[in-house]
């Protein structure tokens, strides 16, 4: 039996339980618009439910839009924008701990400095289910080198 499960149900005032019937489905998804893999760009989606029982995410979605070479003479450059939202139990422990829902949206440029290094400057804003909780903006600048 999880842990988590066991402190959610006691700090809830319940008792532990199993439940050996859960389930879950989710489906990915990328299709390019224009181009391929090499140079183009597409749409991109996340979809996936659960019971609830086992699992303190509901329901989520994401989706966005992305590609390569986004920019003339920069055909190794990546880049992607999408939002995602996720709904939480509202039940148990997450109920109790005023968790609601969350929203939140990334944008990114990857930049390819040489064969081995590339850059990517990121933006993420992230509107937390956690109570009490201002709404998260982070700016982050990553350096990749592959030897």
């Amino acid at each position: 039996e999880s842990p988590r499960v066991l402190i959610r149900d006691v700090l809830a005032g319940g008792t532990a339980t199993t439940d050996d019937d859960a389930w879950s489905i989710y489906w990915n998804g990328f299709q390019f618009i224009e181009g391929d893999e090499s140079q183009g760009w597409g749409l991109f989606g996340r979809l996936g439910f659960s019971d609830g029982d086992q699992n303190p995410i509901d329901w989520h979605a994401a989706g966005g839009i992305g590609g390569v070479g986004l920019l003339p003479g920069r055909d190794q450059d990546r880049w992607g924008v999408g939002v995602y939202y996720q709904e939480f139990v509202n039940e148990g422990l997450l109920s109790t701990l005023g968790v609601d829902d969350e929203i939140g949206a990334e944008a990114f440029y990857n930049v390819q400095v040489t064969p081995s290094t590339n850059m990517t400057l990121d933006l993420q804003v992230i509107d937390s289910a956690l109570p009490n909780v201002d709404t998260a903006v982070v700016l982050g600048l990553r350096l990749g080198v592959r030897f």
